[in-house]
């Protein structure tokens, strides 16, 4: 291997990392929350797995949709003042998304009710889609504040940020599902509150680290938008949603399906589903921090640069998952 590939491959790795850790916040949280619902009870545990099974695709789209910002900023990176035009308009994009996610996480009981899920899966969901729902739109100011980071370099900002955040996740998790000592066993309305905290926790960090950056002076108020902008950014970021859509669509109509069968069956199939998305990210975080390398190269008229980093995701995808997948096997249990 060349000593330019080796380069390409680490610096996809720096990249990635970071994204990775970002993307980990929803299923580490679902997954923490899986095994603390798993011992609070399994009619919580199901109930749980048919909000995730609607909540995934959503957050996921979101986070994927506000990812096409990336390129733009790489292009505007040493102009601040159309930087922060962009930011603008990619946090008014991150609103929409964000609120038409959060309807769709609130209908999750009308969608269960719809697709068959047995009653008492549904009657277990409680206050836990509005808690969900609320999250998602915290999730769509934080992918917008992650995305524009990493594309400036501030990767480390963002592991941080996501490092913290899925801290909180499991304390929270400990105290507000199970309830130990005085403290009442809350199940699904205290992972709910684990993870709605948890994004809100994310969200303001990389908010913050934003307002450090010379010449942004970025809120969560932004101004009045630029239509076509706003629309160039929809159209870059929904594609690079798609893929990733589909495959949690189709993972939450497989938990629809087993919602159909019973509590027990539904648990099953989310704790399986909770350890699959934590390998699934990996590659779809390589795939995106291959992106603005590639922008980069052909932006310079460099073909060969721009068919080196490709390759090389694909390599370092094939390595990373095929580990995470290795040690799912051996360590499942």
């Amino acid at each position: 291997m060349t000593r330019p590939t080796v380069r390409v491959a680490i610096q996809i790795v720096k990249t990635a990392l970071p994204r990775y850790v970002t993307t980990l916040i929803a299923s580490v949280g679902a997954l923490i929350n899986t095994a603390t619902l798993g011992r609070h009870g399994t009619a919580s545990l199901a109930a749980f797995v048919v909000a995730i099974a609607v909540y995934g695709p959503v957050v996921t789209t979101v986070a994927g949709v506000m990812r096409g910002m990336m390129p733009y900023v790489v292009e505007h990176e040493n102009d601040p003042r159309r930087l922060g035009a962009l930011l603008n308009n990619g946090l008014w994009l991150g609103y929409a998304v964000g609120v038409v996610g959060a309807i769709t996480v609130l209908s999750t009981e009308h969608i269960g009710r719809v697709t068959g899920v047995a009653e008492p899966v549904l009657r277990g969901l409680g206050m836990l889609p509005a808690l969900l729902a609320l999250a998602v739109v915290s999730q769509s100011v934080g992918a917008a504040a992650s995305s524009t980071l990493v594309a400036l370099g501030r990767g480390r900002t963002v592991m941080r940020a996501g490092l913290i955040s899925t801290a909180a996740t499991v304390g929270l998790s400990a105290l507000l599902v199970l309830g130990p000592g005085p403290l009442p066993a809350l199940g699904v309305t205290g992972a709910g509150t684990a993870m709605l905290a948890s994004s809100v926790i994310y969200t303001t960090q990389a908010q913050l680290a934003l307002r450090h950056i010379a010449g942004l002076h970025r809120t969560v108020l932004p101004g009045r938008p630029d239509r076509r902008e706003v629309i160039l950014l929809a159209r870059t970021g929904i594609p690079m949603a798609g893929t990733v859509l589909v495959k949690f669509t189709v993972l939450g109509v497989l938990t629809f399906a087993a919602a159909r069968l019973g509590a027990q069956q539904t648990a099953v199939h989310g704790v399986a589903e909770s350890l699959v998305n934590l390998i699934y990210t990996v590659a779809v975080s390589i795939g995106q921090a291959v992106v603005p390398m590639v922008g980069q190269s052909v932006r310079a008229a460099d073909l060969d640069s721009a068919r080196r980093a490709v390759r090389m995701g694909a390599v370092v995808a094939f390595l990373w998952v095929g580990l995470l997948g290795c040690a799912t096997v051996a360590f499942g249990r």
